[in-house]
């Protein structure tokens, strides 16, 4: 019997059952047009033909159901999968993993997972999502570092979808719980989808991410780089329930803020309002907290002496015994000295650096800091209040010179308030050698130069 008078079905079965070659097929096909029609005259068929050119070519051509029929008689290789995965062709791919759930070859979910994530192939993962595994365990189980992943890279649509997973047995993933570290990440490098996407999640037991990103958010501040814009953005941020990122977070992002000198994000901080008038107290010292070890934070000092609250709060700089002006002085922080020195409170308070026996030039002559010195000595408080060099038997200038400051030494004794004869001085603090040395010959070079 020839073929020509065989039925489609039958001939169509012959054809493709794998006993000819690609070549001889395609010449059948093409030995007349009548033939042509019967192998290709619907859908199966025409699938059927496609299988022939191989897995490669359907992967490529997107021939999903020709891909299945080339799986009867070739076999894919590794490549295959993530080819699949780069050219979105997740019927293919979901094909493969079909026909591997033997175990043929070494291609594992997880593997599929974060190759797929790390290049934000979003039909892919939620493909991936939907398959069950070699063991009829659902994917989502097995793609924890995934998830992960997608929080690191800022893949906004993945996070979601990963956060709004269920598995069969109400298995979820909790952003709350190590291993998922997700805040850190998307601080970090400004992922702002992905932070909302975090924030709006709600747990199937009503649970809420609240305070487990303010240890990652220390992370975003040691590597600033002008995020502003994530902070503009997170405190405009409205759920779709009303939800806003919470005052005590707030807070919390003003403390980290204050204390790390990001004066930028102080401001913007300092002029938000919630949607039912909350606001940052800056007033608090709480909250106002600085950290003089870090730089000299003149600029965030600037920014809290110039507040004013919805109430009329303002920042004291003169609390806790001037403890602003106390650390900014022993930190050496002489720009932000200048700036306390001239605050003037709205009841005529101010900082008075004569406290505490004239702590501040003491301080300042132990650590040998002319600038300091100069600054203190020239200052004039509103009532004719003067810082004393001689507080406590010229306790700076002794530290002057048994430390061999001989620039402030000399500072200290052109100061006509600084007289050695007096009686009154003890004379056991001048008893050390090098004082009895140095302190005459600076006097009479004080009194060359015309100081008395």
């Amino acid at each position: 019997m020839r073929l020509d008078d065989l039925a489609p079905e039958l001939l169509q079965y012959c054809v493709y059952s794998g006993h000819l070659s690609t070549e001889d097929i395609l010449r059948l096909a093409c030995s007349s047009k009548d033939m042509l029609d019967r192998l290709t005259g619907d859908d199966y068929a025409l699938a059927r033909l496609r299988a022939t050119c191989g897995l490669e070519t359907c992967i490529v051509k997107g021939w999903s159901r020709a891909f299945v029929f080339a799986l009867q008689t070739q076999k894919p290789n590794v490549r295959m999968f993530f080819r699949a995965c780069d050219m979105d062709r997740t019927e293919i791919l979901e094909a493969l993993l079909e026909w591997n759930k033997t175990g043929k070859l070494s291609v594992t979910i997880s593997r599929l997972f974060n190759y797929s994530v790390d290049r934000n192939y979003v039909n892919v993962v939620q493909k991936l999502l939907s398959i069950k595994g070699r063991d009829g365990e659902h994917n989502g189980l097995i793609c924890k570092q995934a998830f992960v992943m997608a929080c690191t890279r800022g893949c906004g649509e993945i996070v979601e979808m990963f956060l709004a997973w269920r598995g069969p047995n109400g298995e979820y993933f909790d952003p709350t719980s190590e291993p998922f570290f997700t805040f850190r990440p998307n601080w970090a490098n400004a992922h702002m989808r992905a932070v909302q996407d975090l924030l709006t999640w709600k747990g199937p037991k009503g649970m809420r991410v609240q305070k487990e990103f303010r240890a990652p958010i220390l992370h975003l501040f040691d590597n600033f780089r002008g995020h502003v814009k994530i902070f503009k953005d997170l405190l405009a941020w409205r759920g779709s329930q009303g939800e806003f990122f919470g005052l005590d977070n707030i807070v919390y992002v003003f403390q980290q803020a204050v204390r790390l000198r990001h004066a930028s994000i102080v401001e913007e901080l300092l002029a938000w309002r919630g949607p039912n008038g909350e606001y940052v107290d800056a007033s608090n010292p709480s909250n106002s907290r600085i950290d003089f070890g870090i730089v000299d934070l003149c600029n965030t000092v600037q920014v809290l002496l110039s507040w004013i609250g919805p109430n009329g709060e303002r920042v004291d700089p003169t609390l806790n015994d001037n403890e602003i002006f106390r650390m900014a002085v022993i930190r050496q922080r002489l720009a932000t000295v200048q700036l306390l020195l001239a605050w003037k409170g709205p009841d005529g308070a101010f900082v008075d650096p004569t406290v505490d026996d004239n702590h501040a030039i003491r301080c300042a002559a132990e650590k040998g800091d002319v600038a300091m010195v100069r600054l203190l000595l020239d200052w004039e408080g509103p009532n004719g209040e003067r810082v004393d060099p001689t507080a406590q038997d010229n306790y700076a200038l002794h530290h002057a010179v048994d430390n061999f400051h001989l620039v402030l030494a000399k500072m200290l004794l052109s100061d006509p308030r600084v007289d050695l004869a007096d009686p009154s001085y003890n004379p056991e603090r001048w008893s050390d050698l090098r004082s009895q040395e140095v302190i005459p010959k600076l006097s009479a070079q004080l009194k060359k130069e015309g100081h008395t």
